[in-house]
């Protein structure tokens, strides 16, 4: 299969090249850089030829500005990357009959009240840019392709290697915690998924498959952060410290957990959060 992937140096991008080269694909990967500077001035002439060329059968969108507190600083830089940019792919997809898999966020969610695990038929209002320009993506692209994806994916981790980014995730926060003997404190009023990054750069594959629509795209979890902080710990061998550095608070209940039933009922699933730091270690070993 012939595959345009976005972001190809990006957290989720780097994995997901490496592992749609791994299976055989012809990939042609389009820089974060490269599609900004294009749509800067609302000019996508490189884009177009670009695609002319490949004449890709699938476009996997992982390009996007991330960082919540870079999206508040700078909305106008978010709706480029969240918002403008999915719908170019959009339109390039439906131009060229490919078929677009998008990443969103699970922050679509952030803001959305009394609701422990959430499906994607509900109502959302994000409290944050980032959410709400995630949220404006989605719609977008579902009025121009409507077989086009869009996936919600969880806050994800990864430990760090030679060649590949990673983030400040969870099982590094525990790790460090650890090592320099700090507690950390956690909410046992917040709920919500983490998934191994690798998983998820499996499942883009996968994804190309799905039906058009929105879906929740990672892993489970039903424990509340401080429950799951200490599941962490007992899976990375840290079990005889984890009273001592994991503290729980209360605060205001809130959840970002999803219910993926939509994406399971077409073949397609993850790990839970607490298997998938099991898997971390066993793809490390060694």
């Amino acid at each position: 299969m012939k595959i345009i992937l976005t972001g190809a140096k990006g957290f989720v991008g780097i994995r997901a090249l490496e592992h749609l080269m791994k299976k055989g694909h012809e990939v042609e990967c389009i820089a974060s850089e490269e599609l900004r500077g294009e749509l800067k001035g609302e000019r996508y002439d490189a884009l177009v030829c670009r695609f002319e060329r490949f004449q890709p059968d699938a476009v996997i969108h992982t390009a996007a500005i991330s960082d919540m507190g870079q999206a508040e600083s700078d909305p106008d830089a978010s709706f480029l990357a969240n918002v403008r940019l999915p719908e170019i792919m959009a339109i390039l997809s439906e131009k060229f009959g490919c078929k677009l898999i998008s990443c969103s966020s699970d922050q679509v969610y952030n803001g959305t009240t009394h609701i422990l695990v959430h499906s994607e038929d509900e109502q959302c209002a994000p409290a944050n840019v980032y959410g709400r320009h995630k949220l404006e993506g989605e719609r977008r692209i579902a009025e121009i392709s409507p077989n086009a994806v869009s996936l919600r994916l969880t806050w994800m981790y990864d430990i760090p290697t030679f060649r590949g980014h990673t983030n400040f995730g969870f099982p590094l926060q525990l790790i460090r915690a650890a090592a320099e003997d700090k507690p950390l404190k956690f909410s046992v009023n917040h709920f919500r998924g983490m998934t191994y990054v690798r998983s998820v750069a499996e499942n883009m594959e996968k994804a190309i498959s799905l039906p058009g629509g929105v879906y929740n795209f990672g892993s489970e979890n039903t424990l509340d952060m401080y429950s799951t902080a200490l599941a962490f710990m007992r899976s990375l061998g840290l079990e005889d410290r984890a009273e001592k550095l994991i503290i729980p608070f209360e605060e205001k209940e809130n959840s970002l957990a999803m219910d993926c039933t939509r994406l399971k009922s077409c073949g397609v699933s993850f790990e839970s959060t607490v298997e998938g730091v099991e898997k971390l270690l066993r793809d490390y070993e060694g």
